[in-house]
């Protein structure tokens, strides 16, 4: 587990990036919230040896049971009988199991996206309004003691990964849908915090989780000193660096300012 994992971030309207500042309030957002489309989207593969009625009716069961918590025994299975009466167990079956996933992980988990990288200039890009924001750095013990979060780095590949649709091991399950994507996002070098019951909603931290703040090069002299006076306050521990553009390579310098 790295030290510090960093969280590039715009001062935005939302009030997100604030709120970590002033209160230790972690916005955990669910899939629906992200850029990437993929994300919470692998779909399931397939043998159609294994479309029995049986196996159907456990992984219908299993489905219902998290969709359905306040449903008794005997609730859970008159649903699932309901839902499998006239069904064809075909590709539009499998294609509707996934989209009922996703509505159902999309609801669920709640996903807190960092990086290894303080400097990295895409994301100072992407994540920063265009160097405007700041990136902010997380004790990672305190972050993962607070948040207690399935905690895992995100895997890149080429191809999408294969989930069959009687997969039991659900950590190893939510690593898969939640923390692998593509390698055109390997330059973020992505760690991830997956929250079960935590989409759309706020953790607390303590105000020193926040160990190192950075200002982006383009940042407002007004924001600058704004979030200055905020830090100096209600968390005087935590160090405070500036971006400036290098005047030999295209590149970002960062240099500690207190």
């Amino acid at each position: 587990m790295p030290e510090i994992l960093y969280k590039y971030r715009p001062i935005d309207s939302e009030d997100h990036t604030l709120n970590i500042i002033n209160y230790g309030k972690i916005y955990f957002p669910s899939i629906f919230e992200l850029n990437d489309p993929f994300d919470g989207s692998v779909p399931y593969v397939y043998n159609e040896a294994e479309l029995t009625c049986e196996n159907i009716f456990k992984k219908m069961r299993n489905i219902a049971v998290k969709e359905h918590p306040e449903y008794n025994e005997n609730q859970i299975h008159e649903y699932v009988l309901g839902a499998m009466k006239d069904q064809n167990y075909d590709a539009k079956f499998i294609e509707k199991l996934n989209q009922q996933m996703r509505e159902s992980i999309g609801k669920s988990f709640g996903i807190y996206s960092l990086t290894t990288k303080r400097n990295n200039f895409l994301m100072w890009s992407h994540y920063a309004n265009s160097h405007r924001g700041i990136c902010m750095g997380f004790n990672t013990k305190i972050l993962f003691d607070q948040t207690r979060p399935i905690f895992t780095p995100v895997t890149y590949q080429e191809d999408l990964p294969n989930r069959s649709i009687f997969d039991d091991n659900e950590t190893d399950f939510v690593k898969q849908l939640l923390a692998t994507k593509s390698t055109v996002w390997e330059y973020e070098e992505e760690y991830r915090l997956i929250k079960l019951q935590g989409a759309r909603k706020e953790v607390l931290i303590p105000l020193n989780g926040v160990v190192e703040i950075i200002f982006g090069c383009k940042i407002s002299i007004s924001n600058k000193e704004k979030l200055k006076g905020i830090i100096s306050q209600k968390n005087p521990s935590c160090k405070l660096f500036e971006c400036s553009i290098s005047k030999k390579k295209f590149e970002i310098e960062i240099k500690q300012i207190t």
